[in-house]
């Protein structure tokens, strides 16, 4: 009886440090999702502002004013362009980081089973030392 208690404890506490280093790389994938949602309205913001500055100069020769409220719509528009490739790049990091958790949590299940299947052979350990446990093909 003490030999089952024991290996459901440390099942239990292998899937509890799990579950602690999962939520730690989750943390970050996070953040680049919010980054990816909002820097394009940010970008929509400053666009609108310049917009809206863009009409502030006009005053005097017309040729002139045509042509600096032209230069300062065509400027209007690069805080979108940038806060687009950022929320573009921030979409790809997230995309990738949350491939890598995935993957982490998927051989995390494996050793898991390996482990309750060592304990449960009553000490004759199928994880030898030095064997590398590779990921399964997916």
């Amino acid at each position: 009886m003490r030999n089952g208690l024991a290996i459901e404890a440390a099942v239990l506490a292998a899937v509890r440090r799990a579950g602690i280093v999962r939520c730690k790389m989750r943390r970050g994938v996070r953040g680049l999702a919010a980054v990816s949602s909002t820097a394009p309205l940010f970008g929509i913001l400053g666009t609108c502002v310049g917009i809206l500055g863009s009409f502030r100069i006009v005053n005097g020769n017309k040729e002139a004013a045509f042509v600096t409220i032209f230069l300062s719509l065509s400027e209007a528009w690069l805080p979108f362009a940038y806060s687009l490739a950022l929320a573009i790049a921030a979409w790809l990091a997230g995309r990738y980081l949350r491939s890598r958790v995935d993957e982490f949590e998927h051989q995390m299940r494996i050793v898991l089973n390996d482990l309750m299947t060592a304990l449960m052979a009553g000490g004759e350990s199928i994880l030898r030392p030095g064997k590398v446990i590779e990921p399964e093909p997916h």
